[in-house]
């Protein structure tokens, strides 16, 4: 546990800087640490603090107390560490992007779907978000990454092999055609790209439906090991799930800012390029089950290759997974465990066969 002091100096010609802290916490969209922190309204009905006035000859000083992130090891509020996690499904079709809310998750996993194209399951705590989607419908593999943290989920559907089981492990799911008042339609786009939801709709769900978990990150977090200083460099990214879609990451000042075919990854509900500290990629088994849908398996059990992208180099990796509720741990070469840097993560699942470049 640590602690963070805001000094707000009155009786000066400057007033206090203002952040926006729409995390509830105290790091921004790419996990970093904000130095301030916002007298502005909060969503989801978070209070708003006075951290001075003007014309005063005293300085106001705000003690906050923080804690690390259980997903992203980056220090939050003592408020946020305590706020309930969970997932929601969202679909990456180019009719869904720009998508709303994956600048504020801690982790996105990003895997194929039907026709080459992929999904994401996006983890959200420490930060909120007003507007997450275009959410759509799950696959078995999909939700064993819930099932993996133990988090409740949100979707739209899914195939019939994947509702199937989520009765039979008793998943903790929140289906839209059942539970469709912790959604809405957005009039901004067509059905079906047009099912979102938010962290006050999801975090009412999960009181209703008495939804909770215990379940940390199985990956811990090292932000000086020097270890990694003589590895390859990593500075550019590019993965090629399929051969209809492919994205990218630049690394600057710390941070993998995302571009998928090209252009820049942006957040429609804050106009922010996305951005993270880690960029994960498993490679794993990916069948085509020929059935009409066009549905694959995708096997995230076993043991395979893998390659963890932090502070702009590259470590040759192996993924190892036990059983279905068990989480995915990460090995370097020496079979010591892999730890990530402090902040957000992108974690790509995909075929062996994908193509991973970088320079």
């Amino acid at each position: 546990m640590c602690a963070l002091f805001i000094f707000g100096l009155s009786g000066c010609n400057e007033t206090p800087k203002e952040v926006n802290d729409s995390s509830n916490g105290v790091e921004n969209a790419n996990g970093q640490v904000n130095e301030n922190i916002s007298s502005e309204a909060k969503p989801d009905g978070a209070d708003s603090e006075d951290i001075g006035e003007n014309g005063g000859q005293e300085a106001a000083v705000q003690y906050i107390e923080t804690v690390k992130s259980r997903y992203t090891g980056v220090p939050v509020s003592a408020e946020a560490a305590e706020s309930p996690a969970y997932m929601v499904i969202v679909e990456n079709l180019r009719s869904a992007r720009p998508q709303s809310g994956i600048s504020k998750a801690d982790i996105v996993f990003e895997t194929l779907a039907e026709g080459g194209i992929t999904r994401y399951i996006a983890l959200f705590q420490s930060q909120k978000a007003d507007s997450i989607g275009p959410v759509r419908s799950t696959r078995p593999y999909i939700q064993e990454l819930a099932a993996s943290f133990d988090l409740p989920f949100a979707h739209c559907g899914g195939s019939m092999q994947a509702l199937s089981e989520v009765k039979k492990y008793s998943l903790m799911n929140i289906n839209e055609m059942w539970r469709s008042s912790y959604f809405y339609r957005s009039k901004n786009r067509r059905a079906p790209h047009n099912l979102y939801t938010s962290s006050g709709k999801m975090e009412k769900a999960l009181q209703n439906l008495g939804y909770s978990h215990d379940e940390d990150f199985a990956i811990g977090f090292d932000d000086e090991p020097t270890e990694y200083e003589r590895l390859e460099n990593a500075y550019e990214i590019k993965v090629v799930p399929s051969k209809y879609t492919n994205s990218s990451f630049k690394y600057a000042d710390g941070v993998y800012q995302r571009y998928q075919e090209g252009k820049k990854d942006m957040d429609m509900a804050t106009s922010s390029h996305i951005g993270v500290r880690n960029v994960v990629v498993q490679l794993t088994s990916i069948v085509n089950l020929n059935d009409k849908e066009g549905h694959v398996n995708v096997k995230l059990d076993g043991t395979g290759s893998a390659y963890v992208f932090r502070d702009g180099k590259v470590i040759n990796a192996t993924w190892s997974k036990d059983v279905f509720r068990a989480q995915t741990r990460l090995y370097d070469g020496s079979g010591s465990e892999i730890k990530l840097k402090s902040g957000k993560t992108w974690w790509y699942i995909i075929g062996k066969n994908s193509s991973v470049e970088w320079k």
